[in-house]
């Protein structure tokens, strides 16, 4: 009788275990599949990020041609230009020239950005 007990017990306490082990390992598969998402999500932003800073680099590389082209058919110096792209936690890239807004736009990225400019160019 006693061994009966002793066996009931163990066998309940073996179930408790498997349980919980089946609670952590659902746990674990979650957080995994949360990780990839969010890797998924960081590629995607970082590939738009770069897209965008092409993008600047490009307008930049227009402003000082146009920049050279002006001071060698006008003669004099032209003051330079400040030229920025500020990302915002809606996924909105505005582009500023002189601190007017020249573009806005919203990339289709699947991941939000901290709202940090994300390059300046004078």
């Amino acid at each position: 009788m006693q061994a009966q007990s002793i066996a009931s017990q163990a066998e309940k306490r073996q179930r408790q275990y498997d349980k919980t082990i089946e609670e952590w390992r659902q746990k674990c598969t979650d957080i995994q599949s949360e990780l990839d998402n969010a890797s998924t999500e960081s590629r995607a932003g970082a590939a738009e990020v770069f897209k965008l800073k092409a993008q600047i680099e490009e307008t930049s590389d227009t402003i000082e041609a146009l920049r050279r082209e002006n001071k060698n058919l006008s003669g004099t110096d032209i003051p330079r230009h400040t030229l920025s792209c500020t990302l915002s936690s809606t996924d909105t890239c505005t582009l500023t020239l002189n601190g007017n807004n020249v573009r806005s736009t919203n990339p289709k990225s699947p991941g939000k950005d901290s709202g940090d400019q994300c390059q300046d160019i004078q």
